[in-house]
C-alpha cells in the first residue's frame, strides 16, 4: 500500500518554496522592465518594446509561493528538523491555528508574440503545476503528543483533539493561450489572455473532520526531570492504550491511465500507473485581464486580475476512496505504525473505502 506523508508533503513544498524563490523574485523584478516578455504572465495588457520568440520550456520556467505562516527562517527549520519535525519548538510556536501553502509552478513549452496593426498578439502552449495544503496547529499538537514530545505534562492522561479542513491537493495541466493587448490613447494600453486548459492529472486528500480520544501511557518514570530528558514513548509504551476516533474524509484521484485500485472488500490497494495510457483527464477556460496608465512620463500605474476560469475533470478518469464512521482500537504491536508511528494524513491511518465519483466535486478553480 502506498502512503501519503504529510511529513514529506510539507517538505517537498518547502524545498520547492525554497528552491522558487530566486525565480519568484526574477518574475517579480521583471515586471517593471519594458523590453521583457516575462512581465506579460502578469499583466496581459503589458507591451514588450518588440516581439519576441522563447526557447521551448528553456525560455520560462517560473515557481512562485504562498503562504499565511511560513517565511525563509521556518523553512530552513523545516530543512534540518528531518525527523524531528514535530518536536521543533521555533516552528512550533511560529504556527497558527489555520496553516496554509501553495507553490505554483509553470513553464512555456511555446511561447511568442508580435505587433500588428496597432495591437500586439502573443500566443503560449504551457504547463502548470499547483500544489496547497491546509493543516492545522491541532494536528502538529497531536503528532507531538504521538512522539512523546512535553511528555512531562501528559503522561498518563486523556487528550481530546477535533481536526476539520485538513487537505493536500495538487493539480497538473496544460494551457494553450492567446492573447492580445492594445493601445487605446497615449496614455492607456489594455489586454486579455484566452486559455484553453488541459487537465493531465489531479489528487486531493480531504479530512472534512476527525475527532480523537487518545489515551498517553504514563512509563512511569522515576523523576519529573526523566519526563523532559527522555522525551519520546517508545512503541511497547503505547500497548494497550485506547485509540478511540471518528472520521469523515476522502481521497480524490484523477488521471488517464491511472488511479487507484481496491481489493476485493473495497479498500484502497495500491496505485496504478500506465505511462502509455496517458492523456486528457479534464478540460476548462481561463481569462487574464490587464491595464497600464501613464500618469506622467515617470509614473505608470498598472492593475490585472488573473486566472478567471475552471478547469472539469472526467468523472470516467477519477477514482474515490471516503472514509466515514469511528472505531475503539486497542494499539498493539501490529496496528502501533498504523495509529501511532505514521504520519497522520495517510492512507493507512484511516478506513477508506472505494468511493461515487458522482458524489464529489470534479470542478477545480484556476
Amino acid at each position: 500500500m502506498r502512503r501519503i506523508g504529510c511529513k514529506a508533503m510539507l517538505l517537498l513544498g518547502s524545498i520547492m518554496v525554497l528552491g522558487g524563490t530566486a525565480q519568484a523574485q526574477y518574475l517579480r523584478s521583471s515586471y517593471f522592465m519594458e523590453g521583457t516578455s516575462a512581465r506579460l504572465q502578469l499583466n496581459p495588457g503589458l507591451q514588450p518594446t518588440k516581439g519576441y520568440f522563447n526557447m521551448p520550456i528553456i525560455g520560462s520556467i517560473n515557481m512562485s509561493a504562498s503562504s499565511n505562516v511560513l517565511g525563509t527562517s521556518d523553512i530552513i527549520d523545516i530543512l534540518n528538523s528531518g525527523s524531528d519535525l514535530y518536536s521543533n519548538d521555533k516552528l512550533f510556536d511560529r504556527l497558527k491555528t489555520d496553516n496554509r501553502l501553495n507553490v505554483n509552478l509553470n513553464t512555456d513549452i511555446l511561447s511568442f508574440g508580435w505587433y500588428r496593426g496597432k495591437g500586439f498578439w502573443s500566443f503560449n502552449v504551457g504547463l502548470r503545476a499547483d500544489f496547497g495544503a491546509a493543516l492545522s496547529k491541532d494536528m502538529f499538537s497531536m503528532m507531538r503528543t504521538m512522539n512523546g514530545f512535553s511528555l512531562e505534562n501528559i503522561a498518563g492522561t486523556n487528550q481530546n483533539y477535533s481536526l476539520s479542513n485538513q487537505t493536500l491537493n495538487m493539480k497538473a495541466y496544460a494551457e494553450v493561450g492567446l492573447g492580445y493587448s492594445r493601445r487605446i490613447t497615449e496614455k492607456l494600453t489594455v489586454g486579455a489572455r484566452v486559455k484553453v486548459l488541459l487537465g493531465l492529472a489531479r489528487a486531493e486528500m480531504n479530512i472534512n473532520q476527525f475527532d480523537l480520544d487518545l489515551e498517553v501511557p504514563n512509563p512511569n518514570y522515576a523523576s519529573y526531570q526523566d519526563y523532559s530528558s527522555n522525551g519520546e514513548l517508545s512503541p511497547s509504551d503505547w500497548y494497550g492504550a485506547h485509540y478511540n476516533y471518528s472520521a469523515d474524509g476522502n481521497v480524490i484521484t484523477t488521471l488517464k491511465g491511472g488511479g487507484m485500485t481496491f481489493d476485493n472488500n473495497g479498500m484502497i490497494d495500491d496505485f496504478d500507473l500506465d505511462a502509455g495510457d496517458l492523456g486528457i483527464a479534464g478540460s476548462g477556460f481561463g481569462i487574464d485581464l490587464g491595464a497600464s496608465y501613464k500618469v506622467w512620463d515617470n509614473l505608470t500605474v498598472s492593475a490585472s486580475i488573473l486566472d478567471l476560469g475552471f478547469l472539469k475533470w472526467k468523472e470516467s478518469e477519477t477514482t474515490v476512496a471516503t472514509v466515514t464512521g469511528s472505531e475503539n482500537v486497542t494499539i498493539t504491536s501490529e496496528n502501533y505504525d498504523r495509529y501511532i508511528g505514521g504520519d497522520f494524513l495517510s492512507f493507512e491511518r484511516f478506513d477508506f473505502e472505494e468511493g461515487s465519483p458522482e458524489k464529489v466535486n470534479l470542478n477545480s478553480a484556476t
